[in-house]
Protein backbone atom coordinates (compact mmCIF):
# COMPACT_ATOMS: atom_id res chain seq x y z
CA UNK A 1 0.00 0.00 0.00
CA UNK A 2 1.26 3.13 -0.78
CA UNK A 3 1.78 5.93 1.96
CA UNK A 4 -0.41 9.28 1.79
CA UNK A 5 2.98 11.54 2.08
CA UNK A 6 6.38 11.10 0.30
CA UNK A 7 9.02 13.13 0.55
CA UNK A 8 11.57 13.43 -2.87
CA UNK A 9 15.01 15.82 -2.12
CA UNK A 10 17.39 16.92 -4.81
CA UNK A 11 20.42 18.93 -4.87
CA UNK A 12 18.11 22.21 -5.18
CA UNK A 13 14.31 21.38 -3.33
CA UNK A 14 12.20 19.17 -1.65
CA UNK A 15 9.47 17.55 -3.18
CA UNK A 16 6.17 16.74 -1.09
CA UNK A 17 3.77 14.69 -2.18
CA UNK A 18 0.55 14.38 -0.83
CA UNK A 19 -2.19 12.14 -2.35
CA UNK A 20 -5.14 13.52 -2.63
CA UNK A 21 -7.97 11.09 -1.11
CA UNK A 22 -6.01 11.35 2.34
CA UNK A 23 -6.04 15.24 2.54
CA UNK A 24 -8.79 17.93 2.65
CA UNK A 25 -7.45 20.90 0.86
CA UNK A 26 -8.11 23.09 3.76
CA UNK A 27 -5.79 21.09 5.40
CA UNK A 28 -3.31 21.24 2.99
CA UNK A 29 -3.53 25.60 2.90
CA UNK A 30 -2.94 24.92 6.90
CA UNK A 31 0.37 23.29 6.26
CA UNK A 32 1.79 25.53 3.38
CA UNK A 33 0.83 28.63 4.97
CA UNK A 34 2.67 27.37 8.41
CA UNK A 35 5.67 26.06 5.86
CA UNK A 36 5.59 30.08 4.17
CA UNK A 37 5.14 31.48 7.70
CA UNK A 38 8.42 29.65 8.90
CA UNK A 39 10.66 30.27 5.59
CA UNK A 40 9.45 34.31 6.28
CA UNK A 41 10.77 34.49 9.61
CA UNK A 42 13.36 32.81 9.18
CA UNK A 43 14.02 34.70 6.34
CA UNK A 44 13.85 37.81 8.19
CA UNK A 45 15.77 36.82 10.88
CA UNK A 46 13.34 38.23 13.70
CA UNK A 47 12.87 34.85 15.83
CA UNK A 48 14.27 35.78 19.33
CA UNK A 49 13.20 40.04 18.49
CA UNK A 50 9.69 38.96 18.08
CA UNK A 51 9.45 36.32 20.71
CA UNK A 52 10.44 39.24 23.09
CA UNK A 53 8.16 41.35 22.11
CA UNK A 54 5.19 38.64 22.17
CA UNK A 55 6.67 38.09 26.06
CA UNK A 56 6.46 41.73 26.75
CA UNK A 57 3.28 42.24 25.60
CA UNK A 58 1.73 39.31 27.27
CA UNK A 59 2.97 40.88 30.18
CA UNK A 60 1.74 44.10 29.81
CA UNK A 61 -1.90 42.22 29.11
CA UNK A 62 -1.87 40.57 32.00
CA UNK A 63 -1.32 43.57 34.22
CA UNK A 64 -3.43 45.71 32.71
CA UNK A 65 -6.53 43.01 32.41
CA UNK A 66 -5.63 40.44 36.14
CA UNK A 67 -8.05 42.05 37.68
CA UNK A 68 -10.77 41.03 35.84
CA UNK A 69 -9.56 37.19 36.52
CA UNK A 70 -8.88 37.52 40.42
CA UNK A 71 -10.44 40.11 41.67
Amino acid sequence: MEQPISLEYTDQKIVISLERSAFEKDVVFEILNRIRTEYLVKKADIGEEIESLGEELKSDWWEKNKKKFIG
